[in-house]
């Protein structure tokens, strides 16, 4: 994860509140707060886990629900 990566995205999805807290106190200012994202999964699943992909496609539509976008113009 680098600023450039935090700053051009809308929103930024960590598995764990330790990688939240990894963000927030590293790239300070990059993303709001409300642009980030924790649904409290444990960091277990393998790359691309067709479980972690199901849950994730569950959970993470509603969150982004009240998200907005950042107005890049």
């Amino acid at each position: 994860m680098t600023r450039d990566l935090l700053e051009w995205a809308d929103v930024a999805v960590c598995m764990e509140k330790r990688h939240r807290d990894w963000i927030r106190s590293r790239l300070r200012g990059a993303l709001p707060g409300a642009r980030l994202l924790t649904p409290g999964l444990p960091d277990e699943s393998g790359f691309m886990d067709p479980e972690l992909m199901a849950l994730l496609e569950r959970l993470v539509p509603p969150r982004l629900a009240g998200t907005s976008r950042r107005d890049n113009t």
